[in-house]
């Protein structure tokens, strides 16, 4: 099992929960410490959003939004720009200029706002392993967005738009 594997699993686990629990990975020591798997394999095995019905995907979009609520009221969320911007903060995964791509990307797509959600502290640094993006009103941005997610999760077919909040990335 891959560390991806085990935050997948874990889910509402916290990543320095996962991470400290399991010893996996000592990101203070290797802070690019990554998974071997295939994130295409592996978004693949865990279903890609496309593949609900419209009232999974309904479900899965308020739980979602439930989760980025939970997160801005608790402050364990930042400014996506802010956060890649700070020294000390650390994505779980990932490389800090790809992950800046995908947060210019949906800003430009019509994104409202990108959080980094469930920001830990780990040691001295903080630590995030996802975003949480504020859909706009407007349908032609929705799409876009939704498209956006489709190409990140390796799916053909966005996720139906079934009047949610937030897209939630993780990585």
């Amino acid at each position: 099992m891959t560390l991806l594997d085990l935050r997948r699993c874990a889910g509402v686990l916290s990543a320095t929960f996962v991470l400290a629990a399991c010893n996996l990975v000592d990101v203070e020591k290797d802070p690019d410490a990554r998974s071997e798997a295939d994130p295409s394999e592996i978004a693949r095995s865990w279903g890609a959003p496309s593949e609900a019905s419209p009232s999974e995907a309904g479900a899965s979009a308020a739980d979602a939004g439930h989760w980025v609520a939970v997160d801005l009221a608790r402050g364990a969320a930042a400014d996506a720009r802010e956060w890649l911007r700070t020294p000390g903060n650390r994505l779980l995964e990932g490389r800090t200029e790809d992950v800046q791509l995908l947060v210019d990307n949906l800003y430009r797509d019509g994104a409202t706002q990108i959080w980094f959600t469930g920001i830990e502290q780990f040691g001295e640094s903080f630590l995030s392993a996802s975003l949480a993006v504020e859909l706009p009103e407007d349908p032609g941005n929705r799409l876009a967005l939704l498209r956006r997610e489709a190409e990140f999760w390796v799916d053909k077919t966005p996720s139906p738009d079934v009047g949610q909040r937030y897209l939630y990335f993780s990585f």
